[in-house]
C-alpha cells in the first residue's frame, strides 16, 4: 500500500477552506455586510457568552475564539468562515442557527446609533419594567389563618351560663 503526502502550505489551506465553504449552505442574511466598528462589541460578547454557555457550559475557550474570529478581518468579519470554524464545536445545524442569529444581531446593531441590537434593547426594557413593577408593588404579607379563641372558663353550665 502506498500513501501520498501532500505538502501543506497556505495555498493548500486556502483551497480547503474554499471547498468547505462551498459545501455548506448559508442563510441569505450572510450576504449583508457588517461594519464591526459600528457594533457595541461588549454587548454582543455578552449575548455570545450566554448562547455558547447554553450549549457548551463553562467553555470560555470557544467564546474567546469566536470573539477573536469576529475581529480577525478588521472591520468586516467573515461570518461564513466563522460558521465553518464553529461546526467542529457545535455541529453543523447548531453552528448554522447560532451564526444566523449572531449575524442578524450584528446587522441590527450596526443600524442602531449606540451599536446595540434591537432584540437586546427590547429584552432589557422588559427586564427594567418588570423590576420597576416589583419595586412599586409592596410584598404581600403572608396571611396566617386566625386561631379560634378558646374558652378557658370551663365553669359554664349546659345552658351556656357561668356558674
Amino acid at each position: 500500500m502506498s500513501y501520498r503526502v501532500h505538502q501543506i502550505d497556505d495555498d493548500y489551506l486556502e483551497r480547503q477552506r474554499k471547498k468547505d465553504k462551498a459545501a455548506v449552505k448559508y442563510p441569505k442574511c450572510f450576504k449583508t455586510a457588517v461594519d464591526i466598528s459600528k457594533v457595541n462589541l461588549p454587548v454582543v460578547k455578552e449575548w455570545i457568552t450566554d448562547k455558547i454557555n447554553e450549549q457548551l457550559p463553562d467553555d470560555d475557550i470557544v467564546i474567546d475564539y469566536l470573539y477573536e474570529l469576529l475581529q480577525a478581518n478588521g472591520d468586516q468579519p467573515d461570518i461564513r468562515g466563522i460558521q465553518v470554524q464553529l461546526n467542529d464545536f457545535l455541529g453543523q445545524d447548531e453552528a448554522r442557527q447560532f451564526c444566523e442569529k449572531l449575524w442578524k444581531l450584528m446587522i441590527s446593531a450596526q443600524d442602531d446609533p449606540d451599536g446595540i441590537p434591537a432584540e437586546i434593547l427590547e429584552k432589557r426594557k422588559k427586564e427594567y419594567e418588570e423590576l420597576e413593577k416589583k419595586e412599586q408593588v409592596p410584598a404581600k404579607k403572608e396571611q396566617v389563618p386566625e386561631k379560634r379563641k378558646t374558652n378557658y372558663n370551663r365553669s359554664t353550665s349546659k345552658d351556656g351560663e357561668s356558674k
